[in-house]
């Protein structure tokens, strides 16, 4: 199906809508839940000690995002089931599961930077520039094309249930996409 703005007027509608809701409503709960889940790690796990919280945080996060990955196709068998409170627990549940292990994953990486190296701009300059350079190598090297869109993954979890492997967390981690691809 043809969701090009250009296609009809409707179309252009629904596109607008869409966008404008993005940018105004989801983009900033989405800014309130992951500063709100920081900000409680910072008071909460080692607030004494940045290398321990960063480390504490990184773990969790890397580990928890892998044991997702790895039981994604025996939960998604369970969510097919024929309970419909197996599909509405399991739907909130990973889904509130995977974001906090992605904001553990990035404020565990944060933390550590911040730790190891400082806040300066030579710490700043150098962390672009690897990061950079990592998403132009990762973007050539060959992965699997699914994309995890975590802002619409409600939408779409029992289609990415089933198809999501290793490759894809990685990618998915470290490069972010705006939207599910369209097969």
């Amino acid at each position: 199906m043809d969701y090009s703005p250009t296609r009809s007027r409707r179309a252009l509608a629904l596109f607008v809508v869409d966008n404008l809701l993005s940018a105004v409503v989801i983009g900033p709960l989405v800014v309130f839940y992951w500063r709100g889940t920081w900000e409680l790690l910072n008071v909460y796990l080692f607030p004494d000690d940045q290398a321990a919280s960063g480390w504490t945080c990184s773990a969790v996060g890397n580990v928890g995002l892998l044991c997702v990955v790895y039981l994604q196709k025996p939960l998604a068998r369970w969510l097919r089931g024929d309970s419909p409170l197996h599909w509405v627990l399991g739907y909130h549940v990973y889904t509130y599961v995977l974001g906090a292990l992605n904001v553990c994953q990035w404020r565990g990486v944060w933390v550590l930077l911040d730790y190891y190296t400082g806040v300066s701009v030579i710490s700043s300059w150098t962390s672009f520039v690897i990061g950079i350079s990592s998403k132009c190598y990762l973007k050539l090297a060959p992965v699997t094309p699914v994309s995890v869109a975590y802002f619409v993954l409600l939408l779409f979890i029992l289609e990415l249930l089933s198809q999501i492997d290793t490759n894809d967390h990685s990618e998915a981690v470290i490069m972010p996409h705006p939207t599910v691809d369209k097969h």
